[in-house]
């Protein structure tokens, strides 16, 4: 009712509501739910960094284009790149690229095939080092692949050291099936694991098990740089 007993028919008397009135607890499961979605979020960006990780070896035209021998000439492959996979590196022939990492890494490198041997050869080697490695595997032989990588500049300025193992080569079939067929040899002399500071540079064999009759194996450095073994 309004005033003097007339019906209140604006709303000008109604009960206002009251300031103090005790405010609603709050609910921490709103925020909760943030924090997952949040959590998730940051997860999902490491994951993809991680997964990049996978190729370090980054292309650089300015010095994957060349393909230097020895000799010290430049053999400039106008069409296909040297150390791709339809143009792979051959022994002796030296490519250069940068590499980084989520540590901060950020190098240039240089790695160069030196040898190569298989099957019986391979096998020699290995019995010098004292392995008991003799069994490749059905339909397979072990390959020994030697390579020599050199940590030239430090580009971070971080003093970070290029840590170079086994797992950074992948063996390819002649009709380029990638895997990871590494065996890790107990005393293979020298074996390809080191830390290379800048200027530092390392020779090393890699043991791989390839199939018997691959006439055209090949090895993969870094997802990235390809040899013609």
């Amino acid at each position: 009712m309004g005033l003097y007993g007339s019906p209140d028919t604006g709303n000008l008397y109604t009960k206002r509501e009251n300031p103090f009135k005790k405010k609603k607890r709050f609910d921490p499961s709103g925020l909760i739910w943030v924090v997952v979605i949040i959590a998730c979020f940051v997860f999902i960006l490491k994951t993809k960094r991680n997964l990049n990780l996978s190729n370090l070896f980054k292309n650089n035209n300015n010095l994957l284009q060349n393909s230097i021998g020895t000799n010290g000439n430049s053999n400039i492959e106008n069409t296909v790149q040297v150390g791709s996979r339809k143009n792979p590196a051959k022994i002796g022939d030296i490519q250069r690229g940068t590499a980084s990492d989520n540590r901060g890494l950020n190098c240039t490198l240089e790695i160069e095939l030196m040898d190569f041997k298989r099957g019986e050869e391979a096998v020699k080697i290995m019995r010098e080092g004292h392995s008991a490695a003799d069994n490749p595997g059905e339909g397979k032989e072990f390959a020994l692949v030697k390579f020599r990588v050199k940590n030239i500049k430090d580009n971070s300025g971080k003093d970070i050291p290029f840590t170079l193992t086994s797992a950074d080569f992948s063996y390819a079939t002649g009709d380029y099936v990638v895997t990871d067929t590494r065996w890790t040899v107990p005393g293979l002399n020298p074996a390809i694991e080191a830390d290379l500071y800048e200027g530092a540079e390392h020779e090393g064999w890699v043991c791989f098990s390839i199939e018997k009759d691959d006439a055209a194996p090949k090895v993969v450095f870094l997802n990235e740089i390809w040899f013609d073994l």
